[in-house]
């Protein structure tokens, strides 16, 4: 929610901002039509991506430097995960938390717009910390032996 406040009050500063306006307006030679909706988000997210990386490595060096590590070595470990980072990337993500969180699948397909379950499945993945809590909820074992009933009726007897 905190991205659309800040996308709304940087859409006034430039003049828009209206409820006709687009949350991601057409942009050519840094000349903004909030009339006109973008036609690609590709370099809006790269730029994103590109920030996000430089943030988190900028946070690790001053970690780093805090606490005596390499800084240059706390730098390439936190933006190592941005390159090749997806927009839909957040897609999978976000539906495979709403699973591990017990959300109805009828819920989650209708948030992700998804008319099949299959698709459901195909962006949803399940963690192995989700499958370790599956299989501890087993309890002792799968199979537990009955009790023998002709021998209990035996011994009563």
């Amino acid at each position: 929610m905190a991205g659309f406040i800040r996308l709304r009050k940087r859409a006034e500063i430039l003049g828009g901002g209206s409820p006709e306006h687009f949350v991601f307006p057409a942009c050519e030679n840094s000349n903004f039509d909030f009339e006109r909706n973008q036609k690609t988000f590709r370099t809006a997210w790269r730029s994103l991506v590109k920030a996000a990386a430089k943030r988190a490595g900028d946070e690790a060096v001053n970690l780093a430097l805090a606490t005596g590590v390499d800084p240059e070595a706390a730098r390439h470990s936190a933006t190592k995960p941005f390159p090749g980072f997806r927009f839909h990337d957040l897609r999978h993500q976000s539906i495979t938390e709403m699973g591990e969180a017990g959300i109805p699948e009828a819920a989650m397909q209708s948030i992700a717009g998804h008319l099949l379950k299959k698709m459901l499945d195909h962006y949803s993945h399940v963690r192995m910390a989700a499958k370790r809590t599956a299989v501890e909820a087993l309890g002792g074992g799968l199979i537990v032996p009955e009790p023998d009933v002709r021998q209990a009726k035996g011994k009563a007897n």
